[in-house]
């Protein structure tokens, strides 16, 4: 028998940026949160929710429910989401997470079917499931959270058509990997060594020579194998943990963009600049700013929020997404 988990206080949990829509058969809240401690917060509803992690910054948002622990390995760090049946016991927790930006969707199942003129198998779609990473969905939800930037006017028929996609993609069985799928890839040991050497050297010079070595492969076979077993090649992989490190110490520190550039790799800040827009779609002094100096007008939304603190400590009326039902999600 597992014993249940304490309620951390997050006291410094600060949401940055928090907008919500609604659309036909659903309420959505994208969010983006700052975190300086543990964090741990309630994922259950009265109504089914879709809880989507674009991104994490210093560290794995872990998400567990039914008595399980989600041991998602560290070293992959993703966008990911969770589907949380009405009722069900989930939570979603950090011991070291600096920043993230996720999005929320609950949905009314009894619109859903008059809004789609679909036969859906809702059984299917509100299916519990921790942490999948579904390409398609992840796509989708990135468009939802482009709808939802702040001052962006509402478009209520392209939000439920991006709705539909969504409850269309998360009705089909998820496809379960077969052996088949992984031969040719690196073994773990290889995978592990060649992770840890690429963090370590982030901002050095990689040749792809030396990272075959550390795998005992020859190049042309390690670039391969690599990327059967990771989805992308080493160059790719590097380049989107350079990227992570630049969000870091945007975040934690004030130094000049062309200082961080020199730490984490890149040839210049030019350079920096056009890595980070291509894989994350913003500048990175838009980024920074969006994230350090948070919005006035969201007083009201964490005003109506509570949470459960651990005693002696403070709590931070917005420590539990569960009370997102007295934000208006419901």
């Amino acid at each position: 028998m597992q014993l249940p988990h304490p309620v951390l206080s997050s006291s410094a949990l600060q949401t940055v940026v928090g907008e919500q829509r609604s659309w036909t058969c659903l309420r959505i809240l994208n969010r983006i949160a700052l975190c300086h401690g543990p964090y741990r917060a309630s994922l259950t509803s009265e109504l089914p929710r879709l809880h989507i992690i674009l991104e994490e910054i210093g560290g794995r948002l872990l998400v567990s429910g039914d008595g399980r622990e989600c041991a998602a390995p560290a070293k992959r760090a993703g966008a990911h989401l969770s589907v949380i049946p009405a009722g069900a016991p989930a939570w979603q927790h950090s011991a070291h997470i600096t920043m993230f930006r996720e999005l929320v969707l609950e949905f009314e199942p009894n619109r859903i079917l008059e809004a789609c003129h679909l036969p859906l198998d809702l059984s299917m779609v509100f299916a519990p499931r921790f942490m999948s990473c579904n390409p398609n969905l992840l796509r989708i939800a990135e468009l939802m959270a482009a709808e939802c930037e702040p001052g962006k006017p509402v478009d209520v028929l392209y939000g439920d058509s991006l709705s539909v996609a969504l409850l269309i993609a998360l009705s089909r069985r998820p496809r379960v990997a077969s052996p088949r799928d992984f031969r040719g890839g690196l073994a773990p040991w290889q995978l592990t060594r060649s992770m840890d050497y690429l963090e370590s050297r982030i901002g050095e010079h990689v040749t792809l020579k030396a990272l075959a070595d550390v795998a005992r492969l020859s190049p042309s076979h390690y670039v391969r194998a690599f990327k059967a077993s990771v989805g992308t090649t080493p160059h790719r992989w590097l380049l989107d943990l350079r990227v992570r490190r630049v969000q870091q110490l945007l975040l934690d520190t004030r130094s000049p963009l062309s200082q961080i550039a020199f730490e984490t790799g890149f040839a210049d800040q030019a350079h920096l600049n056009r890595v980070f827009r291509q894989i994350t779609g913003e500048n990175p002094g838009a980024w920074r700013r969006m994230r350090r100096h948070p919005k006035p007008h969201l007083e009201d939304l964490e005003g109506s929020c509570t949470c459960e603190p651990t005693p002696g400590q403070n709590t931070h009326p917005l420590d539990a997404l569960n009370s997102l039902t007295h934000a208006g999600l419901t």
